[in-house]
Order: structure tokens, then sequence, then C-alpha cells
């Protein structure tokens, strides 16, 4: 159940964060250059409002199983590190602990659902074109048939190597957050009207919040190199990167260290109320289950 609750989570956050989402990745991948107001008002000029959910379902079908995954693998972790390390439940678990056990859920979830966020990538990384492959199975194909199997799995090597740290650090501190705004949230909310599950739900809505800020801070610039990496050799062009280091070096000496942040403000006010949904809704599921 809790991989269920996870998906529904995901995808609920991924939806009403859309818009940001996509100016966001247009940013990141050098197809938009100008600030985030006006990189919105082309998306609606040129494809409509539409527009600021194209690559929305291909995300969906991707971040359902991933989020699910991602949950479900987090809680079985805490479990099982509790259970080695003889601690009385995963309540009681170091802030170390925590950050391994979110580090591991993130490469597992994104191992199994990589292939899906290249083809959301594609598909909402660029403006929409006459002639362009512009749906899921569409772009799928076109990859696989100009690229192989491995452009399905292409920038893996640093999703995989961001997914350590930012899974670690935002599930690590969501529950440090959680643990220390507690009794804030009980002081506040003493009133007959608050039921304990409602506490629960804002401290997971609020520690989701700053748990989503520092992580994001800290892992953005690899996230702008995975989407160039990407797009790189995309419909048969010609590579520009031998790998990781080399999209990094060339980003650093074509623009500097400010393009690693390019898009970060949508980002963060994107990341925010994202983490902040997927947590609430995923402990208001739990609850509600019974859990």
């Amino acid at each position: 159940m809790s991989m269920s609750f996870g998906g529904i989570a995901g995808a609920a956050a991924k939806t009403v964060t859309s818009p940001l989402e996509r100016v966001r990745i247009l940013a990141q991948t050098g197809e938009s250059k100008q600030g985030m107001v006006r990189t919105m008002f082309v998306i609606y000029r040129t494809e409509g409002a539409k527009g600021f959910w194209r690559g929305n379902g291909t995300n969906i079908l991707r971040i359902f199983p991933h989020k699910g995954i991602l949950f479900m693998c987090n809680d079985t972790y805490k479990e099982l590190i509790a259970t080695l390390s003889g601690a009385e439940s995963h309540a009681h678990l170091s802030t170390s602990m925590y950050f391994a056990a979110g580090s591991m859920s993130g490469i597992t979830a994104t191992f199994v659902t990589y292939p899906l966020d290249v083809v959301r990538t594609r598909l909402s990384g660029k403006y929409a074109a006459e002639g362009r492959a512009n749906s899921i199975i569409g772009i799928a194909r076109m990859t696989v048939a100009r690229e192989g199997v491995r452009g399905m799995y292409k920038g893996m090597f640093p999703t995989l190597l961001g997914a350590v740290p930012y899974e670690g650090v935002k599930f690590g501190m969501f529950d440090v957050c959680k643990k220390a705004i507690s009794p804030w949230v009980g002081g506040i909310m003493e009133s007959d009207r608050f039921t304990d599950k409602n506490q629960k739900v804002v401290v997971h809505l609020l520690a989701g919040a700053m748990a989503a800020s520092i992580s994001g801070f800290i892992i953005y610039p690899n996230d702008t190199t995975r989407r160039m990496l990407q797009l790189d050799g995309e419909g048969g062009k010609a590579k520009r990167f031998r790998g990781l280091l080399d999209c990094y070096k060339y980003i650093y000496r074509k623009e500097g260290l400010r393009r690693f942040y390019r898009g970060i403000l949508p980002y963060t006010i994107r990341m925010v109320p994202n983490a902040a949904i997927q947590f609430a809704v995923y402990e208001y599921l739990k609850l509600a289950a019974g859990f």
C-alpha cells in the first residue's frame, strides 16, 4: 500500500507544480535564456495553456512508480537499518542512518524509472516544433532508433550520483525537521478543532518544504549537467560532451558558475510546495488507511 500512496502523492505534487517545472527545464537545457516570467509568456504564446503541462503525462508515468518505490523503499530501508543496528524502532535512528536510507531509496527508484526521465526531458526541454516528435512513444522510438537502448540511459551516472546526496539529505533533513517542529506545531494547534491527524499532516507539510529547500540547492548544479547530457546528441546531432566531467568543464568555461544555477528560481518555487505536498499527502493517505 505504501508504494501506491507514494505514487499518488508524487503524481499530485508534480501536476500542481508542472508549469514551473516546464520553465525550469527550458532554462536548464539552454532552450530559454530569458527570465521565468518571459519564458512563461513564450510558452503560452507558442503552445497555449496546455504547453505548461507538456511532458507532464510522461512525468506522471515516471513519477508514480518512482515516488512509489522511493517512499516504500525509504520505509523499508529505515526498518531494516533499525533492525540491523539494534535500534528500538526507526524513530530512534541517527541522522546519518536517515541519510543512508534516503540515499539507497533514491538509487533504487532512479535505476528502475530512468528511461522515462530521459523521454520527459526531451519532450519538455524543447519548445514544440513542426517535424519534431511530440509524444511519449514517438520520442522513445526515435531515441532507440537513432541512439540505441543506451540512449534511454544517457546521463544516468550523474543522476545516480545526485540521487545519493539529494534523497539522502531530503529524507534525512525531513526526519530531523519533523522531530524539531513537532512540539512547535503541537503547541500552536492545541485545540479541539485540530486532531492528532491534522497536526501530523501539517508537520509533514512544513518538514517536507524545509528539507526540499536544503537538498535542492545542494544538488542543483548536478541536475543541470544531467539535463544537458540527456539532450546531447538528440535527433542524430553531433555529441558535444565526452562524459560528466567534460560537461561540467564545458558549462563552466562557456558561461561560468552562474550557468549551473540557471532556472533555480522556478525550481525552488516549485520544489518547496512539491515536496511539501508529497510528504503531506503520503502521510494523510497512510493515516486514512490506518497505517
